[in-house]
Order: C-alpha cells, then sequence, then structure tokens
C-alpha cells in the first residue's frame, strides 16, 4: 500500500491533519504524531519529541527549549523499532517547536512507521 494511502488511514482513525490541503507549501506529505505515539530523537544525552516527520524534515518538542547550534545530529528512536541516524539544520524555531531540514528521511522508514502506528489503533 503506499504511502498516501496509508497516511489517509491514518488521519481517518486518528483524526489528525496529515495531508496538504488547499494552499498547503509543503512538497512532501507529513506524519503528524498524537501524544504517546511520538518517535524520540536522542541529542548525546537530550531526549526530544518528534511531533512530525516528512521525507525532508522534522518537528521536534523542544519544552525545556534548550540550546543547539544550527546543526543537530542524533538518533530518531520510531514506534515501529527502526533507528535512524539524523542530521538537520534547524529552518524555523516557535515557542516549544523546531522545524529540522534533513537531508533525506526514507519512505520506507516513514511506511514502516505508519503500519506500526495502524497496528496500534483498537
Amino acid at each position: 500500500m503506499g504511502l498516501d494511502k496509508l497516511l489517509k488511514r491514518w488521519q481517518e482513525k486518528n483524526k489528525a491533519d496529515l495531508l496538504p490541503e488547499g494552499d498547503e507549501r509543503r512538497q512532501f506529505i507529513r506524519l503528524e504524531y498524537a501524544h504517546g505515539t511520538r518517535p524520540v530523537l536522542k541529542v548525546k544525552d537530550r531526549k526530544l519529541e518528534v511531533l512530525g516527520i516528512s521525507e525532508k524534515g522534522m518537528k521536534i518538542l523542544n519544552t525545556r527549549r534548550q540550546e543547539f547550534g544550527e546543526i543537530v545530529s542524533g538518533t530518531v528512536i520510531f514506534s515501529s523499532g527502526h533507528t535512524l541516524s539524523v542530521t538537520g539544520r534547524i529552518i524555523w524555531e516557535h515557542k516549544e517547536e523546531l522545524g529540522l531540514f534533513i537531508s533525506a528521511i526514507p519512505r520506507s522508514i516513514i511506511l514502516a512507521e505508519v503500519n506500526s502506528l495502524l497496528k496500534m489503533m483498537p
């Protein structure tokens, strides 16, 4: 099953806004996580929740407003069991959220993640 179809199923079951609508400017479909299903980004001794991912980026929750340089490197631990080393550039900050541009998050990992999340749903 394609990523678009899986994300639509996740959106319907989770009532989340995952797919671009209307004037959406994003080039890549993103997976937004509900509380309790979020992956973790480990950066050295710090752990940050991942609010959403796409093939080219991540939205991170930074509740402690920890300082980072322009470049962030770490490991994402997904609910599907996959781990992925990432290096990204901070492209925006808003309150407790950071937007990272990542060169590539493999579509296969996003597909596995959506499948894993769907299996967790009642």
